[in-house]
């Protein structure tokens, strides 16, 4: 699609796609606490814009907004409870500044009343005071305007405010699978392998045998997560893949396959292949004549020695 979303440490290391969605998505930013980050999407046409939020891993996406207009330039209040953003649901060149819960459970509630632009809104540090860019000036130019803010009474108004009837969104399945690669504690843990078997061994993988959909699958779950370690290909040619060749579908020759015991009386015992015995792929071919030897055998049995 035209833009996704990454995030990567600040070395430019572990880079991870966060986004699937169609459309462009761009404009991020994290939230107070670094747990979420809040963004603008548009829609395959880009003719409408919407605010979202997920995770930092990418998991648990929210839609905020559903105007069916230009949402955009979303900023988190520093409380981390609502967010500040522009659009111009009342007209095409009337921008007004808006806020929304981060749940986005309640309808968002408009800020500015001004014709003209209000938009690009964030706060200071303290969230005591907020900044936009308006074109309420005498010769509509931009400029930047700094007010008040008042934080019980933006918590207010959106508790008042109706409860927001968004449709649900339908992920992509590349999506969905974000939870798969996500960054792993520190220090070996027993979750981190837990989650780690049960994915692998999921029915989504097929049992992976060799050669099959499901080995495949277990392959590329296994490389995306090197990838998003910052792990790079120890070979020349970039691949975290190499080849390995397996005997696969062995057949038997029978005519050329034969065991025979000779007995002390000369007497022949032959035994038939596939039912007495079986050849294994690894097998030299050879022929062999040799004494038969007693090896002893041995028995495992509960209790103590000699008792039973």
């Amino acid at each position: 699609y035209f833009g996704e979303i990454f995030i990567m440490n600040a070395d430019g290391s572990c880079q991870k796609r966060m986004t699937y969605l169609p459309g462009y998505d761009g404009g991020p930013f994290f939230s107070p606490d670094g747990k979420r980050i809040i963004w603008r999407h548009f829609s395959e046409k880009g003719d409408t814009a919407d605010v979202f939020t997920m995770k930092i891993d990418g998991t648990d996406l929210r839609r905020l907004t559903d105007f069916g207009a230009m949402s955009w330039a979303p900023y988190f209040h520093p409380s981390g409870e609502y967010v500040a953003f522009a659009s111009n649901k009342l007209g095409f060149s009337n921008f007004e500044g808006y806020m929304v819960d981060a749940a986005g459970a309640h309808e968002p509630v408009r800020v500015t009343h001004t014709d003209g632009f209000d938009g690009l809104p964030v706060f200071s540090p303290d969230g005591k005071k907020l900044l936009w860019t308006s074109t309420r000036t005498e010769n509509e130019k931009s400029q930047l305007f700094m007010g008040q803010w008042n934080h019980a009474a933006a918590l207010a108004a959106l508790k008042k405010s109706k409860k927001s009837v968004i449709k649900k969104l339908e992920l992509p399945e590349a999506q969905k699978k974000l939870a798969a690669t996500k960054v792993l504690a520190p220090a070996i843990s027993q979750a981190d392998i837990r989650g780690q078997i049960g994915i692998i061994a999921s029915d989504e993988f097929e049992g992976r045998d060799t050669a099959s959909k499901g080995i495949e699958k277990a392959r590329d779950h296994i490389i995306n997560n090197i990838k998003s370690f910052g792990l790079m290909p120890a070979d020349k040619g970039g691949t975290y893949r190499h080849p390995v060749s397996i005997k696969f579908g062995v057949d038997v020759e029978k005519d050329k396959n034969e065991l025979v015991l000779i007995g002390k009386d000369g007497k022949e015992t032959k035994f038939k292949i596939g039912k007495d015995y079986s050849p294994t792929s690894f097998t030299a071919n050879n022929t062999l004549e040799s004494e038969v030897v007693f090896g002893g055998y041995g028995l495992s049995v509960a209790g103590k020695p000699g008792v039973g």
